[in-house]
């Protein structure tokens, strides 16, 4: 065997190595994040009550605005929500809440 041949054989190994190391962290990543948004499963109905759909075309009966993936975004943010509490993505979106906090004037 030429030190190409080595060489080629060297690459393809560490190819399949780093591909099954991405695929154990990828998984090990969902499960981390099923746990999360589990807990926040228990708690859908009282969650989802504090946002808004932000279009007049959706509903929480019909949240047909959600993940929208040929463009890659929501249409609607609580359409998207009510589709990753119901498991339609297979536990691959991460969700984070932002709280704004501010003094209405008297």
């Amino acid at each position: 065997m030429t030190k190409q041949e080595e060489l080629k054989n060297k690459i393809k190994e560490l190819t399949l190595e780093l591909s099954k190391e991405e695929e154990f962290i990828y998984n090990q990543e969902i499960a981390e994040n099923t746990e999360k948004l589990n807990s926040l499963r228990e708690n859908k109905y009282f969650i989802l009550a504090l946002f808004e759909h932000g279009r007049t075309s959706c509903s929480d009966e019909n949240p047909s605005n959600g993940y929208y993936e040929p463009q890659g975004y929501a249409r609607c943010n609580k359409c998207q929500l009510i589709e990753i509490l119901n498991n339609d993505f297979n536990n691959e979106f991460e969700v984070t809440f932002q709280i704004n906090i501010s003094k209405i004037r008297a």
